[in-house]
């Protein structure tokens, strides 16, 4: 049986590191002295990972399983939630040196490391490698559909995460991505970009119905947000009911309890019934930094 002993998280501390490296200096030592914390808990999310995989429940059921999996739709969900982050003038720029070194391929080898890690079998290491590759595709996917909230509100980057995954573990089996100038994450974001507008030109082609506008309405405004207030309109899907109290057990970090959310939805509700706009787009977030970067 494993134990969190057995499963050390090294891609995990590696990548930290890599980043560390690249930070300011007044930054750097708060990165270091996280590591620990943050290995401790993506060794636990590898056991919950290999759990689910060792009972054949797919990536995006588990993170549904709140009861089950709550690590897993914890990362996953707020993952996503993090790109509505806003972000402290310190920290974008140290986000923002970090994008254009990813960009410019500086950080190939580590995904390339963590590419390799998830080929092993029966390790909760590769496990969690092969679920964080899994929502790296899907985290991609938002981004580059950012403008167009149609392609999310008719629910095609939710129909095409059991795919992303077949063809994740299909790209594991490939020898060549063990190569220097092999760059699997690309090429596996760009074949599920191709698979995301391929489903949704039928539906963008026919008239959308009532329901289908609202849904692309709502999700224009919701985009508009601070992560805080993202999450209480859109916290990502349940197996159950989406009530308060599973709200705040996805993203503990936005609300300290129940009666605290219920308070922030409830002034939020408020700005968005007093103020005919809505309250005003947020700026500087995560998401904001990416798009100009890549606008760049």
């Amino acid at each position: 049986m494993h134990t969190l002993s057995d499963a050390q998280p090294g891609a995990i501390a590696t990548l930290l590191r890599h980043i560390a490296t690249v930070l300011p200096a007044s930054l750097r030592p708060q990165v270091e002295q996280a590591v620990p914390t943050i290995s401790v808990s993506a060794a636990r999310l590898g056991l919950e990972v290999l759990d689910a995989e060792r009972r054949a429940i797919r990536f995006s059921s588990a993170v549904e399983r709140s009861a089950e999996f709550p690590l897993m739709g914890r990362v996953y969900f707020g993952a996503l939630n993090l790109l509505q982050c806003q972000m402290p003038q310190n920290v974008r720029k140290a986000m923002s040196t970090l994008l254009t070194q990813a960009l410019s391929g500086q950080f190939e080898s580590t995904r390339r490391l963590l590419f390799l890690i998830a080929r092993r079998e029966d390790d909760p290491e590769a496990a969690l490698c092969r679920f964080l590759l899994w929502c790296a595709v899907r985290i991609n996917l938002l981004i580059l559909t950012w403008n167009e909230p149609q392609v999310e509100a008719i629910g095609v980057l939710d129909s095409i995460e059991e795919r992303a995954e077949d063809v994740l573990r299909e790209l594991l089996t490939v020898e060549e991505i063990e190569e220097t100038d092999c760059r699997p994450l690309h090429a596996l974001v760009a074949a599920m970009l191709v698979d995301a507008y391929a489903a949704a030109q039928p539906l963008l082609m026919g008239a959308m119905s009532a329901i289908e506008v609202g849904n692309v309405d709502a999700l224009q405004f919701i985009r508009r947000l601070e992560a805080r207030d993202a999450a209480l309109f859109h916290p990502g899907r349940f197996s159950g009911a989406a009530g308060s109290q599973q709200i705040v057990d996805r993203f503990p970090h936005h609300y300290a309890s129940v009666a605290a959310m219920e308070q922030r939805r409830t002034r939020m509700r408020a700005k968005v019934t007093g103020n005919a706009g809505g309250p005003s787009p947020s700026t500087h977030r995560f998401i904001d930094l990416l798009l100009d970067v890549d606008g760049s």
